[in-house]
């Protein structure tokens, strides 16, 4: 009998860090990397970058000095509970991540910008730029 709850005792050990170690497997990393692309057309830039995890209010975008800037905050907190509401395991992770995009002549008024599962889609509409002919040097 005493071999019998050992055994027992064992196998809900092993149940518990297979849940454990799996758990850890599929956790993301945040903060490290963002990835995206850009690309520019003719009357516009148009950059997409994908964000999972984070919310939309914790995703931030700027424009300033011919420059994009997008920063994007993730907070997270998994508990996870038996029937009876105990908790086995609880997660906790926090990460930011923050890219900068030299993008000149844009039309900072004109700038849109969209947020939807996990991906951020910005439209820089170009300003036009005014050709300039050089002085002439007198004698």
């Amino acid at each position: 009998m005493a071999h019998e709850l050992l055994r027992r005792r064992h196998e809900t050990l092993g149940e518990l860090l297979d849940k454990m170690d799996a758990s850890l497997v599929r956790s993301q990393t945040f903060g490290t990397d963002m990835k995206s692309d850009v690309v520019e057309k003719d009357d516009c830039f148009e950059v997409t970058a994908d964000i999972p995890g984070a919310d939309k209010a914790d995703v931030k975008v700027d424009y300033e000095a011919d420059t994009l800037h997008i920063a994007a905050t993730r907070h997270e907190i998994k508990d996870h509970s038996d029937k009876d509401g105990n908790i086995l395991q609880s997660e906790r992770s926090f990460g930011s991540v923050v890219r900068s995009y030299y993008l000149p002549n844009v039309d900072r008024e004109g700038i849109t910008a969209k947020y939807k599962n996990g991906v951020l889609h910005v439209v820089l509409p170009k300003t036009e730029v005014t050709k300039t002919s050089g002085i002439k040097i007198e004698d």
